[in-house]
C-alpha cells in the first residue's frame, strides 16, 4: 500500500510542476509597467515617451484641463473631459513639452508666441476615473 501511495504522490507532483514552470515562463513574455512615484520623477525625461498620469482632473486652465504631476499641470489635449473635473482619473497618452519661441525667434512673426512653457498629453485617453479623495 506505501508504494502505491508514493507512485501516486509523484505522479501528481510532476503535473504540478510542469504547470508552475509554465506559468513563470508566460510571465517573463508579459511587458513591464513601471510605477514611479511622482516625486521621485522628472518630467523632462519621460517628455516624447508614452506615459500614463494619475490625478485629479482640473480646469478649466489657461490651456484647458489637466492634472497636476510633480507640480507640474499636465493639459489633457483637447480631451473632453464631461463630468469628470474634480475626479481622480488615469491618463495615458504620449507627453510633449511646449517652449515658446524666443523674441529673436519671432523678430520676422511667428505662432504660438503667446503660448507659455507647457506639459500635454498628445492623444490622450482616460483609463481609469473615480471620484477625488
Amino acid at each position: 500500500m506505501d508504494i502505491r501511495f508514493a507512485n501516486v504522490r509523484h505522479a501528481l507532483t510532476a503535473p504540478v510542476a510542469l504547470f508552475a514552470v509554465l506559468a513563470l515562463g508566460a510571465c517573463t513574455t508579459t511587458p513591464n509597467r513601471v510605477v514611479v512615484a511622482a516625486k521621485e520623477m522628472k518630467l523632462t525625461e519621460l517628455v516624447n515617451h508614452r506615459v500614463e498620469f494619475t490625478g485629479v482632473v482640473q480646469g478649466p486652465g489657461e490651456l484647458g484641463d489637466f492634472i497636476i504631476i510633480s507640480g507640474n499641470r499636465i493639459y489633457l489635449d483637447k480631451l473632453r473631459t464631461g463630468n469628470r473635473n474634480g475626479q481622480r482619473a488615469t491618463v495615458s497618452g504620449t507627453l510633449r513639452y511646449f517652449q515658446p519661441p524666443t523674441a529673436e525667434e519671432c523678430a520676422k512673426g511667428c505662432d504660438n508666441a503667446d503660448v507659455p512653457q507647457h506639459y500635454w498629453i498628445e492623444n490622450p485617453k482616460f483609463t481609469t476615473s473615480a471620484p477625488a479623495q
